[in-house]
């Protein structure tokens, strides 16, 4: 069976998540902004009433952090998280998946290398974005939120 992957762009890099790791794609409402929150979270999405945080992939990758209405979301599967990118391309086959090289600038997060139309691409893991540590932070900062927004509803 062919594996299909989720093609999207940050800044002037392409990535891909396989298609196993993506629950769905949304394009981007408005976000909401708790006090406090991390410079790696872009904001929190609330779909069916549970709140996810968002992961700021160009801020994350050292690109220029920027909010607009053209961006997507990837909502993860398997993981409680989003990740913001500039554009979703494509969900495609690819046929020409390589090992990352030594020392390539995104080893910690990445798994092979592709071509789509071109142009690199880094295939990431989704539970490698964030350190152990990061996770958790992530999970409690979640869970606060979730609390606080469903204080709103009663």
């Amino acid at each position: 069976m062919e594996t299909y992957y989720l093609i999207f762009r940050v800044g002037q890099e392409g990535f891909a998540f396989s298609g196993e790791q993506v629950r769905e794609i949304v394009a981007r409402p408005a976000l909401a902004s708790p006090p406090g929150l991390p410079d790696i979270l872009a904001g929190f999405i609330n779909l069916g009433g549970q709140n996810f945080p968002v992961l700021d992939l160009p801020y994350l990758f050292k690109q220029q952090s920027r909010l607009d209405l053209e961006q997507h979301i990837i909502l993860l599967r398997d993981h409680p998280m989003a990740c913001l990118v500039d554009r979703v391309l494509d969900f495609c086959p690819l046929s020409d998946l390589r090992a990352l090289p030594e020392g390539h600038l995104f080893n910690a997060w990445a798994k092979d290398l592709s071509t789509y139309q071109n142009q690199e691409i880094v295939l990431l893991e989704a539970p490698a974005l964030l350190l152990h540590e990061e996770k958790i932070r992530l999970e409690s900062f979640q869970k606060q939120t979730q609390i606080r927004l469903q204080a709103w509803e009663c």
